[in-house]
C-alpha cells in the first residue's frame, strides 16, 4: 500500500492458536535516534492496548515514547542548564532534536494514569532483567 512506503514502522497483529502476536516491521535506514522514537511509539500502542490509529491514540503513543526515552528527571536536570538545552537532552537521551524539544515543552501532568501504569510496568520488567544475580 502507498501509505506504508513512507512509514517508519508498522505493527501487524498476527493471530496465533495460543495468543495474539504483534510484529513491528521497521525501516533500518535513516536516523537511528528517530528509529528509537518510532519503536518506542509502536511499543506504546501495544502496552497501552490501542486497537486503532485514532489521533488520540497516536498522541498518547507519542507521549509514552517521549516519557520512555526522555524521563522527567533527566529532562528537569538538563533543563536546568541555560545553553544548548535541546542539544544536551538529545545527546543525553539519544533522541532527535525534535523529540528533545517536545520533551522540554511537555507539561508533566499530561500523562494519563494508563500511560504511567504502562511505563512503570515496562521499567519494572527492564530493571528485573538487568539486575545482577545475587551472590551466594
Amino acid at each position: 500500500a502507498a501509505h506504508l512506503r513512507d512509514a517508519d514502522a508498522v505493527t501487524y497483529r498476527m493471530p496465533s492458536a495460543e495468543k495474539l502476536l504483534y510484529i513491528i516491521v521497521y525501516r533500518t535506514d535513516g536516523n537511528p535516534a528517530r528509529l528509537r522514537f518510532t519503536l518506542a511509539h509502536e511499543l506504546g500502542h501495544r502496552v497501552l492496548g490501542h486497537e486503532g490509529t485514532s489521533p488520540a491514540e497516536e498522541a498518547e503513543a507519542d507521549r509514552f515514547a517521549s516519557h520512555l526515552l526522555c524521563p522527567e528527571p533527566v529532562v528537569k536536570a538538563v533543563a536546568a542548564h541555560t545553553a544548548d538545552v535541546v542539544w544536551r537532552l538529545a545527546q543525553a537521551c539519544y533522541v532527535t532534536d525534535a523529540c528533545a524539544r517536545c520533551a522540554l515543552a511537555r507539561p508533566s501532568a499530561r500523562l494519563s494514569s494508563n500511560t504511567v501504569d504502562a511505563l512503570q510496568q515496562i521499567l519494572a520488567v527492564a530493571l528485573v532483567k538487568i539486575a545482577p544475580p545475587k551472590a551466594e
